[in-house]
């Protein structure tokens, strides 16, 4: 489920950002919600990391609720972002 890091040196900094989108599809003549099961949409990142020694982060969990309250147009200062 997990597709593996291409770049085994890759290092994550203070302030670096990981993110993530789902572009979804809909060809339904209905609004589809985010639900469990196949007649809801459906789309999760789990993003999984380690940190070099033997302190942990602070905050164990990040995660963003979303439209309305975030777009990928707000500032972010994404730049890197594949169409």
């Amino acid at each position: 489920m997990f597709v593996p890091v291409n770049d085994s040196s890759m290092v994550i900094r203070k302030g670096d950002m990981l993110t993530s989108r789902c572009l979804m599809d809909n060809k339904e003549d209905r609004a589809i919600q985010i639900g469990p099961t196949g007649e809801d949409e459906m789309c999760n990142f789990y993003l999984m990391y380690w940190v070099d020694g033997d302190r942990t982060l602070r905050d164990n969990t990040c995660f963003s609720p979303g439209a309305p309250n975030y777009y990928w147009g707000q500032d972010a200062g994404l730049n890197h972002i594949p169409h």
